[in-house]
C-alpha cells in the first residue's frame, strides 16, 4: 500500500526497495520449505512448477498491469 500510494518519488522508491527485499527473503524460505518437503522426482517437480509460476507471472506483470491501470482510468503524474 505504501508503494501505491506513496505522496513522492522518494517514498515511492523507498516502498519498492522494502517490498523487493521482502519479496526476496519470502523467496529464498518457499524454495528452502519445497526441499526439506519433497524428495526425488517429487522434488524436482515441486521445484519446476515454481520455475514456471515465477516466470509466468513475470511475463505477465506488466500488461495485466497496465490494463488494470488503463480500465480504472486512472492517471499517473
Amino acid at each position: 500500500m505504501a508503494a501505491a500510494t506513496g505522496g513522492g518519488a522518494g517514498a515511492v522508491i523507498t516502498a519498492r526497495l522494502v517490498q523487493g527485499a521482502a519479496a526476496g527473503l519470502v523467496d529464498a524460505q518457499v524454495i528452502g520449505t519445497l526441499q526439506d518437503i519433497f524428495r526425488g522426482q517429487d522434488r524436482g517437480g515441486a521445484l519446476g512448477l515454481y520455475a514456471v509460476r515465477a516466470g509466468v507471472a513475470t511475463a505477465l506483470r506488466s500488461p495485466l498491469g497496465g490494463a488494470l491501470v488503463a480500465g480504472l482510468g486512472l492517471q499517473l503524474g
